[in-house]
């Protein structure tokens, strides 16, 4: 060891130093300040975090409920659009089978030779075909009722909403939604206790208990982000 290095004074001798003592003392000042001040900080973000959970909540349950009375409103709507369309096809159908009676009998009355009674019979079933919708006849000439009834919903849907499944899939999301944001609440109202115990207490236990207050937090933080997006 040469002459420059023992004069230098060792570690333990600097802290005996009035300079040494004085930084020490800084050192601890500051860390003691950011221990008393961690409790603080974390209590007021869990308020303020537990605030923005609680919104969140309100507006999910808000926009459930919206699309259940939309589901409900759409259910309705094809309700009465289906009694609609299954009032017009039996009527329909009716004719329809009228008019194919009436031509079958006055073909059998023309081949017995009945061709005033034929006639009348064909009289009377072109009478019934001005209630038949023909563009619902297949290629055979018989009335499709399944194409007649996909018709009458598809035009009920161009002027109202009949389709409740979109809005029951949406109603789900959000309460799914909800459900998440109550287990991120749960979470975070563990972190409480810790921090006003970390508030309360001193040296060691403050700061295991403001760590735990943290983690917990952070934890049901992100948890409240999962469920937000």
């Amino acid at each position: 060891m040469d002459g420059t290095d023992a004069a230098l004074p060792r570690e333990g001798e600097q802290d005996a130093t009035p300079e040494g003592r004085e930084r020490r003392a800084r050192r601890v000042r500051r860390a003691t300040a950011l221990g008393n001040l961690l409790p603080a900080i974390l209590l007021a973000a869990l308020g303020l975090l537990g605030a923005v959970v609680a919104w969140r909540v309100a507006t999910a349950g808000s926009a459930a409920g919206d699309e259940d009375r939309a589901a409900l409103t759409a259910a309705r709507e094809r309700a009465s659009a289906t009694v609609t369309a299954e009032q017009q096809i039996a009527q329909t159908t009716g004719a329809w089978l009228d008019y194919e009676r009436g031509q079958r009998r006055a073909a059998a009355l023309d081949a017995a030779g009945f061709h005033d009674e034929a006639l009348q019979e064909r009289q009377v079933a072109t009478s019934h075909w001005f209630l038949v919708r023909p563009e619902y006849l297949d290629t055979q000439d018989v009335y499709d009722p399944e194409q007649h009834r996909a018709a009458i919903l598809q035009a009920a849907a161009t002027g109202s909403d009949i389709d409740p499944s979109a809005h029951e899939i949406a109603a789900d999301a959000e309460y799914a939604r909800v459900h998440e944001l109550l287990i991120a609440a749960f979470i975070i109202v563990l972190a409480l206790p810790l921090a006003t115990f970390s508030e309360v207490s001193r040296g060691r236990w403050r700061l295991v208990t403001g760590v735990g207050g943290l983690v917990a937090m952070v934890v049901g933080a992100s948890l409240v982000a999962a469920a937000w997006l």
